[in-house]
């Protein structure tokens, strides 16, 4: 047998094509909305961009998905039955038949031949014809040449499909996917399981607007932002160093115990206040009236300690600090032949005799003196003092005594 190999169904039989569709599979009708319908026309024997040219321009347009749906969705459409509209007819006004033969035998013509072939049917500006099968659409531009918009139904596999990317999964278990920011139905929206990227150390950055796979350690547990490895450096106001807002369990009376070695939630209360318990840590702690026992711990360091101003031998006066402090306790010894008065000036020098001190204590000849302030008493501009024979204004003696003073 000689002659030209068939290549279309036309070439079977024209006016009743063999029907090659599949009908071994599930498919399901989907919506194309408001999609854009680019139009080109054919400029020195190749497909240009037609935006702005005259009306009467023979122009094309592919679609995103081929085979174009009947009204119903239930095949691929016709002349007769069509899913597919436009947004609005300025350019495409009265649609025309062009027989299936037609469109098959264009799909090995040169473009200006696929324009001339069209152009015997498109004969009125506003004409437009769609080929179905292979989402294409042909139009004689009723007004000047603009992008349009149209909306058509289309359909995809539910299951199988070739490989790529050229299934559009849109159901899991026959359930739509839920689009951002949906609601999700308890027992009706599908879940699918998830999996990480085992990732301990040196992990790869995104750039921004990356989608990036979530890590889990070697062992399976989830990396989260905010997670340390114990005994960890932590950046502070690092690109990588985030933290965890922590709640607490609202609870005042009845709090559940935990076990040795368990861990347990903190604990508020209904006014959002922390519940801290030193426990047993310090004994004497009353929770009932909110009161704390505390007991001295000497240590042999100055830093828990007040500072001393000493006198090394009897002496008249001394500024023990020039600048603000407290005065927490004193000693002294009055070691003249008469009664005398220790007296305290809030000032960082000692004053002119007549100043009315802060703090005068009488001191018998010969007698002592020990005073203490538990909360200590604040002097805000410097402490000093000094032997004096008066006890409402200052009267200083000689070397009249020696005095221990603390203060901070």
């Amino acid at each position: 047998m000689s002659g030209p190999m068939l290549r279309h169904q036309a070439d079977v039989s024209a006016p009743v094509p063999m029907p090659v569709d599949r009908v071994d599979d599930s498919s399901v009708s989907n919506t194309s909305s408001a999609e854009t319908v680019v139009w080109y026309y054919v400029t020195s024997s190749a497909w240009a961009a037609a935006v702005g040219q005259a009306a009467g321009t023979i122009c094309t347009a592919k679609l995103t998905y081929s085979g174009v749906l009947n009204s119903m969705g239930t095949a691929v459409g016709s002349y007769n039955d069509t899913s597919l509209s436009f947004a609005a007819a300025t350019r495409a006004a009265q649609k025309v038949s062009i027989p299936e033969d037609v469109f098959s035998r264009m799909v090995f013509m040169s473009p200006t031949d696929q324009k001339a072939t069209v152009t015997l049917y498109l004969t009125t500006a506003g004409d437009y014809a769609i080929d179905h099968r292979r989402g294409q659409i042909w139009l004689n531009s009723k007004a000047t040449v603009a992008n349009d918009s149209a909306t058509y139904q289309y359909a995809t596999p539910l299951s199988g499909g070739s490989t790529g990317d050229k299934v559009d999964v849109i159901k899991f278990g026959g359930v739509a996917v839920l689009l951002d920011d949906a609601a999700f139905g308890i027992g009706t929206s599908p879940v699918l399981p998830a999996g990480f990227l085992a990732d301990e150390t040196g992990t790869d950055s995104v750039s921004e607007g990356d989608v990036g796979a979530a890590r889990i350690t070697l062992d399976r547990k989830q990396i989260n932002s905010s997670e340390y490895l114990d005994d960890a450096a932590f950046t502070p106001a690092g690109s990588s160093s985030y933290v965890t807002v922590l709640g607490a369990i609202a609870d005042e009376t009845g709090a559940d115990s935990v076990d040795e070695g368990d861990a347990g939630a903190l604990r508020m209360t209904l006014t959002r206040f922390l519940k801290v318990s030193l426990g047993d840590l310090i004994s004497g702690e009353d929770q009932t009236n909110n009161l704390i026992q505390t007991a001295e711990k000497p240590l042999a360091v100055s830093t828990y300690a007040p500072d001393q101003d000493t006198s090394a031998a009897a002496e008249a006066s001394s500024v023990t600090k020039a600048s603000a402090g407290v005065l927490y306790s004193f000693s002294a010894t009055n070691s003249s032949g008469s009664n005398r008065y220790l007296q305290f000036f809030n000032s960082t020098t000692v004053p002119a005799d007549a100043t009315v001190p802060v703090l005068s204590f009488l001191v018998a000849s010969g007698g002592s003196i020990h005073e203490s302030f538990p909360m200590g008493r604040y002097f805000s501009t410097g402490i000093a003092w000094c032997w004096s024979s008066t006890a409402a204004t200052k009267t200083v003696g000689s070397t009249d005594g020696i005095a221990d003073v603390r203060y901070k």
